[in-house]
C-alpha cells in the first residue's frame, strides 16, 4: 500500500496537471485558429462569414465562441446572432486581448453561475490588432476529466493492492503452513501426547527448531520412563521387606502373648496399611497413562444414585446421611469415560467428605450438567488451598492431624479426569453453609461414535477431545 501510494500520488498530480494543460492548450489553439480565420472578416465586418465561423468552431471547442471588434463590441456570438452589438470591453480577458495580449483565465461567471475557462486572443491584420476572439468553456468538463483520471488511478491501485494481498496471502500461507504444523505438534505435546514429533520441513531456522523440539521430547520421554520405572521398581521392592516386617510383628505378638503391646501392634498395622496403600497408589500413578480401559456412556443422574447407595453403609457407620440431589432439567445428562476411573475419582472425594465431616451431615451427591457434584458440612478449605490440595502428598489444613490417608487421592483423581478431558475442582460451598464442594466434570473421552464401548489405549490420550452430549 505504501508503494502504491508513493507511486500514484505523484502520478495523479502529474496526470491532473497534464489534463488541465492539455485542455488549456487545446482551447488556446482553437482560439488562435479562429482569430486567424477571422482577420479578413472584421474590417470591414462580414457578419455572415463570422457567424458561420463561430458556429463551426463552437462545435469543435465545446464552448461559446465570440468575435469582437477593436472597441470590444460583439460582431459574432455562437450563442445566437441576436447577441451581436453587446459591449464586452470591460471584461478583463477581452480588454487584454484587444490590447494585443493572449489571456487564459479561470473565473466564476455570475451570469451563468458556474466556473468558466476563458481564452482570449487578439485578431491581427497586417500587423495591427483589429479585434479579439474569446472562447469560454465550462470548467466542469475539465473537472470531470480530472475525476475520471483520478478514479481510474485509484481503481488500478486497488486492483494492484488486492492482487498483491492475494499473492501475499498465498505466499505467507505456504511459508507459515510448516509453522502451523509445528504449533499443532506442540499442542499435542501439551495435551500429553509425548509421542508426537515435528516434521523436519520449512526454512532452515524452522528445521532447526523442529529438530530441537524432537530432541527435547526424546529426552523427556527417556526421563519420564526412567522415573516411572524407578517408581514401579521401588514399589515392588518395598513390598517384600514390608510384608516380612508385618509377619515379624505378628510373630512377636503371638510369642509374647502380652496385652500391653496390642496398642502398639495396632499402630504398626495401621502404618503397614498406609504404606501398602501408598505403594499401590504410586504404582497406579506410574502406570496411569499406559492402561487400556473401556469407555462407556454414563447416565450421570443414575450414577449419582448408585454412588449414594454404595456409600450409605460406610457413612452411616460415621453417623452421616447421604442424600441425592435432583438433576437439573437442562444441560448434558451423559458423560463418556471409563466407569472404573470415575468410580476411583468419586470414591476418593466421597471418602474425604465422610472423613472430614466428623458426624455432621448430610453429604449431598447430585448430577449437574456434564458432571457430578458432592457437598458436605465439614470445615471446608482455607484460603489458597483450592489448588494446593491436588498436589501429591499434600494435605489441607483440615487433615494435617490425620494419620490416615496417603495424600495421593486428589492428585490421582485430577490426573484421571485430565486424561478424559475432564476436571476436578474443590472449593468451599457458596450457599451460606460451611463445608466443601467437589465438582467433577466429565467432558468427553472418545474420538468419534464408533469407539463407544471399545477398548481405548490411554497412551494416545492426545486425541480424546470431542464432547459427548
Amino acid at each position: 500500500m505504501l508503494a502504491i501510494v508513493a507511486l500514484e500520488v505523484p502520478l495523479g498530480i502529474n496526470v491532473v496537471d497534464r489534463i488541465r494543460s492539455d485542455a488549456k492548450a487545446q482551447a488556446l489553439s482553437q482560439a488562435q485558429s479562429t482569430a486567424a480565420a477571422a482577420n479578413d472578416s472584421i474590417e470591414p465586418p462580414q457578419l455572415a462569414n463570422l457567424d458561420e465561423l463561430v458556429k463551426t468552431n463552437a462545435a469543435t471547442a465545446k464552448g461559446r465562441v465570440m468575435v469582437f471588434n477593436k472597441t470590444g463590441l460583439t460582431l459574432a456570438d455562437s450563442s445566437g446572432p441576436g447577441r451581436s452589438g453587446a459591449d464586452y470591453s470591460t471584461r478583463p480577458e477581452v480588454k487584454a486581448a484587444i490590447g494585443g495580449d493572449v489571456v487564459q483565465i479561470e473565473r466564476h461567471s455570475n451570469t451563468m453561475d458556474r466556473d468558466m475557462l476563458a481564452t482570449a486572443v487578439p485578431v491581427i491584420h497586417f500587423g495591427k490588432t483589429v479585434g479579439a476572439v474569446r472562447i469560454t468553456q465550462d470548467s466542469t468538463v475539465i473537472t470531470d476529466s480530472v475525476n475520471r483520471a483520478v478514479v481510474g488511478l485509484v481503481a488500478i491501485g486497488l486492483l494492484v493492492l488486492l492482487l498483491g494481498l492475494a499473492a501475499g496471502w498465498l505466499i505467507a500461507n505456504q511459508l507459515s503452513r510448516p509453522m502451523r504444523r509445528l504449533e499443532k505438534t506442540a499442542e499435542r505435546v501439551y495435551l500429553g501426547d509425548l509421542n508426537a514429533r515435528a516434521a523436519i520441513e520449512g526454512p532452515r531456522e524452522q528445521r532447526a527448531l523442529a529438530v530441537a523440539l524432537n530432541n527435547m521430547l526424546d529426552r523427556l520421554i527417556g526421563m519420564f520412563n526412567s522415573q516411572r520405572d524407578f517408581v514401579a521398581d521401588a514399589s515392588h521392592q518395598l513390598r517384600t521387606p514390608l510384608q516380612a516386617l508385618r509377619t515379624a510383628v505378628e510373630e512377636i505378638v503371638f510369642v509374647a502373648e502380652s496385652p500391653e503391646i496390642q496398642p502398639e501392634v495396632a499402630k504398626a498395622n495401621a502404618a503397614f496399611t498406609r504404606i501398602n496403600s501408598t505403594i499401590d497408589q504410586l504404582l497406579f500413578l506410574s502406570q496411569l497413562r499406559d492402561r487400556k480401559v473401556v469407555a462407556t456412556r454414563i447416565d450421570l443422574p443414575q450414577y449419582a444414585e448408585s454412588v449414594a447407595s454404595r456409600w450409605r453403609p460406610n457413612a452411616a457407620t460415621a453417623g452421616i446421611d447421604i442424600n441425592v440431589k435432583g438433576a437439573p432439567p437442562w444441560g448434558r445428562r451423559y458423560g463418556m469415560c471409563a466407569q472404573e476411573d470415575l468410580d476411583r475419582v468419586i470414591d476418593a472425594l466421597v471418602e474425604n467428605s465422610v472423613a472430614y465431616s466428623h458426624g455432621k451431615g448430610p453429604i449431598e451427591i447430585g448430577a449437574v450438567a456434564g458432571g457430578i457434584e458432592i457437598t458436605d458440612r465439614g470445615p471446608g478449605l482455607q484460603t489458597g488451598e483450592e489448588e494446593r490440595v491436588f498436589e501429591r502428598f499434600a494435605r489441607g489444613s483440615a487433615g494435617a492431624d490425620r494419620s490416615e490417608g496417603t495424600g495421593l487421592g486428589l492428585a490421582i483423581a485430577r490426573e484421571i479426569m485430565e486424561i478424559w478431558n475432564g476436571s476436578v475442582e474443590l472449593t468451599n460451598r457458596t450457599d451460606g453453609i460451611t463445608g466443601a464442594r467437589a465438582l467433577v466434570l466429565v467432558s468427553g473421552g472418545v474420538r468419534d461414535d464408533e469407539h463407544n464401548d471399545e477398548e481405548l489405549d490411554l497412551r494416545d490420550d492426545g486425541d480424546f477431545g470431542d464432547n459427548v452430549n
